[in-house]
């Protein structure tokens, strides 16, 4: 499942499009605040963005193009560095670190190039090619990854040597520069004191936060346990989370992506202190969190394990495991930056898949093999970009203890779901249940892949299930959500409304579950009207969110009862789609709208683009509006190829027999008439009318 902003869990499914959608205006407001610092330094980090791709995942063409005399004499002193390096048996492009090679996949394809290795998450490939490339002294800037390897593979003076022979400068990337490298390769070869001199020359060119963590994380590889929770030190000033909702300002907003990175630093300090035996030095920092949000679900576990008088699992890191975490700090900063560049540049909140912060995550993976949480980051990550085998390799690879295995392989099971591997879902499945079964959020998420791999029977009764555990009461409300959805799945709508009214009973307060009630209300023509009644009431107490408009303009269009309910909901999807241009539900239900004023062909150019936005997922609802509109146009054929499309994506039961009917008869239902939508003005306001 899907966890939102506000800790409340989203079911990945949906008994339709009635969603939540993630909305630019946040982004925008961060942006707008970076505004000027960027206007002079963001072009130029998606130029080197782009370089990077292309030194660290092309790997061809020539190093040396552009650079000037001295450049070239300093590159091809390098070339010659790591040439003896290699006449002196440091390092042999075959010798790839073990734990490199256990990703190689059964059937190894024939790659393209370094970027398909990646998107197939074969390591052991990519770690092949990037240590050739050191042998022949070509594309210094890509030999950082084969330190990394030679770490992973115990290789410690050879690692150095080859940060020592990198050219200063000559990699594009920070994080794989030989400066940002050298402080690591020194404390591998046990130069304690001149790592953290080497770290410490790094304090103006890395973010403070990011500096404070890497410099924390290399004092405590190094066995300086004292110093690293020096260099930690949180505040309770520093653990503060804002009230978005209640301040939606670019200061508040800068305050909370602050807060996330401030938090990972908090959880770092507390378990290293644990670790020297300072439980209540530890219960200070959570309590810091919990008083910053209360439904810090981590937090809370944390203080009960103190309470319990149960010791760390962990040891403290070695040198291995903080470059790890170092490395996945830097690819979370790439990350936040693109989305950035995204919003400003691209006015769309869809990222392409980026193989430079792949190769980082992946590369820390071979440094450490046993971390679950960049494991879980970088499977979802590939499953993001449509790689799916290659996600539940990385899922169901490395080593983890049972709970974390448990939620891999729940990753691992999504991945499945998308390749219509549905027996394979319900082994993973079962054997998490054998695992953890007793979770109340591991059967919510078991019930979720249930649902998505049509089996709504046994969803149904696991969502059950978890309402039988310990889950947080705040989460009970979701069992009855899962449950509803399950319902539905299997075709009884009776059964979906009486669950989704169940979960409102809990918590009449709670907006999230009034929309969701509509939205099942909605599937009724009994309860039709009902629906509507709700999500009129919740739109007027947030009019300006394009998610609300969306769901409340596709329930006035999906089926109108009157001309004047059609061209409200026209207005109100016109008004978001011009907040949220990409979003492709909102395409969809734009393109529908379309398609109930018989204006066809605009219809099918809205809902081809939801098909491809929505891509590499797909949802049966699209691909039933997209033969619906073809059927109308005379593309007969293309319109049965459309439901059988919406078939293979699982639709409800009620509703895959109705497709099943139209790919064998057609539709005998008369197309809507012709008519012109309503002007809609950029800046007219949105009302709801009495309809």
């Amino acid at each position: 499942m899907v966890k939102s902003n506000d800790n409340t869990y989203i079911p990945l499914g949906g008994p339709s499009k009635f969603r939540p959608f993630w909305s630019l205006l946040t982004l925008r407001l961060i942006a707008s605040h970076y505004a000027d610092m960027l206007e002079k330094r963001m072009r130029s980090f998606l130029l080197t963005t782009v370089t990077v791709l292309i030194a660290a995942t092309g790997m061809n063409g020539c190093a040396s193009a552009g650079l000037t005399d001295g450049e070239k004499a300093e590159l091809n002193s390098a070339r010659q560095n790591a040439s003896k390096a290699y006449d002196n048996g440091l390092t042999k492009v075959s010798d790839v670190s073990p734990s490199a090679r256990a990703t190689r996949p059964e059937q190894v394809p024939e790659y393209a190039d370094a970027r398909a290795m990646l998107e197939n998450a074969d390591m052991s490939a990519f770690m092949e090619e990037s240590r050739r490339l050191h042998e022949k002294g070509e594309r210094s800037d890509s030999w950082g990854f084969a330190a990394i390897d030679m770490l992973a593979a115990g290789e410690d003076k050879a690692m150095l040597a080859l940060i020592d022979a990198m050219p200063i400068g000559d990699t594009p990337d920070r994080a794989l520069s030989r400066s940002w490298l050298r402080p690591w390769g020194l404390a591998a070869a046990g130069r304690n004191e001149d790592a953290v001199r080497a770290m410490k020359r790094l304090r103006d060119d890395l973010p403070p936060i990011l500096y404070r963590g890497h410099m924390a994380l290399l004092q405590e590889a190094i066995g300086e346990y004292d110093e690293a929770l020096d260099t930690y030190s949180l505040t309770s000033e520093e653990l503060t989370l804002p009230d978005i909702d209640a301040d939606p300002s670019e200061s508040s907003i800068l305050q909370s992506l602050a807060f996330g990175k401030y938090r990972i630093l908090a959880f770092r300090e507390a378990n290293l202190k644990r670790l020297q035996g300072d439980d209540k030095g530890a219960r200070k920092i959570y309590d810091m969190l919990l008083e910053a949000d209360e439904d810090d679900y981590y937090a809370t576990s944390q203080i009960d394990d103190i309470a319990k008088g149960e010791k760390p699992e962990d040891d403290e890191l070695n040198i291995n495991e903080a470059l790890a975490l170092a490395l996945n700090d830097e690819a979370n900063l790439i990350e936040e930056r693109q989305a950035l560049a995204a919003v400003i540049f691209a006015q769309s909140a869809e990222a392409p898949f980026n193989h430079f912060v792949s190769a980082l995550r992946q590369s820390a993976l071979v440094l450490d093999p046993s971390n679950s949480g960049v494991r879980e980051i970088e499977a979802g990550h590939l499953y993001d970009h449509g790689f799916f085998e290659a996600s539940a390799r990385v899922a169901l690879s490395g080593k983890a203890r049972s709970e974390e295995r448990a939620e891999l392989m729940l990753s691992a099971a999504q991945a499945y779901v998308e390749l219509g591997k549905f027996e394979r879902v319900s082994a993973l499945v079962e054997e998490v249940l054998e695992i953890d079964g007793g979770d109340g959020m591991t059967l919510l998420s078991a019930s979720d892949l249930m649902i998505r791999a049509d089996q709504g029977a046994r969803a149904a009764e696991l969502a059950a299930k978890a309402r039988q555990t310990d889950i947080q009461d705040g989460l009970i409300g979701y069992t009855h959500v899962i449950e509803s959805e399950a319902h539905f799945q299997a075709g009884d709508v009776e059964a979906a409304i009486a669950s989704a009214r169940n979960a409102v009973e809990l918590d009449d307060d709670d907006d999230g579950m009034k929309e969701f009630l509509a939205s099942q209300l909605l599937n009724s023509d009994a309860t039709r009207q009902e629906g509507l009644d709700i999500y009129k009431e919740l739109f007027k107490d947030d009019p300006d969110d394009p998610g609300m408009m969306n769901n409340y303009g596709y329930s006035l269009i999906k089926a109108p009862d009157t001309p004047d309910q059609l061209d409200e909901g026209y207005r109100l999807l016109k008004r978001a789609n011009r907040l949220t241009p990409f979003e492709p539900n909102l395409l969809d239900s734009l393109g529908w709208a379309y398609y109930q004023y018989g204006d066809f062909d605009q219809a099918l150019e809205l809902i081809d683009k939801a098909v491809a936005a929505y891509a590499p997922f797909t949802h049966w609802e699209l691909y039933e509006h997209r033969g619906d509109t073809l059927f109308r146009l005379g593309r007969e054929d293309e319109a049965r190829g459309a439901w059988q499309n919406a078939v293979d994506a699982r639709p409800p039961r009620h509703r895959r027999s109705a497709i099943e009917a139209k790919i064998q008869t057609g539709m005998a239902v008369p197309p809507p008439e012709k008519r012109t939508p309503p002007l809609v003005r950029r800046s007219e306001p949105v009302e709801t009318n009495d309809i």
